[in-house]
């Protein structure tokens, strides 16, 4: 839905829909598969805001999360491998940030939304 929305300009759509998904990767205890980065960077354009949240979502796994369960090493260099566009933004992510990286499911929701900073937003709190 997302990427429908970022392709037709309609802001509106794509901030309700970045504040469901987080509400729901928190609601549920989940993140982005790898399944889900690969098409998430096939379908939308650089300077997306749900790319730049794949990327913050790879970086937290990358740093949190060792080579156990469904995230070993060899299934996040085929997504990365894949994506030239993630690879690069996740990079230049781990080379400029020295804190821990947050869960971006957990930032606060107009982090991730399109709309201007003056903007009363409708969809900061969660949203199913």
């Amino acid at each position: 839905l997302y990427c429908f929305a970022e392709k037709i300009c309609h802001v509106e759509l794509m901030d309700y829909t970045m504040s469901s998904i987080m509400s729901n990767y928190v609601k549920f205890n989940r993140c982005a598969s790898p399944e889900v980065m690969n098409l998430v960077y096939k379908s939308t354009s650089c300077g997306s805001k749900l790319r730049l949240f794949i990327a913050r979502t790879l970086h937290f796994v990358i740093r949190q999360h060792g080579e156990t369960g469904t995230w070993p090493s060899s299934e996040l260099s085929r997504v990365m491998v894949g994506h030239e566009d993630l690879t690069l933004d996740v990079l230049a992510m781990m080379r400029n940030r020295s804190a821990e990286p947050t869960d971006p499911a957990k930032l606060p929701k107009c982090t991730f939304h399109s709309h201007d900073r003056e903007y009363q937003c409708r969809y900061k709190d969660d949203t199913p």
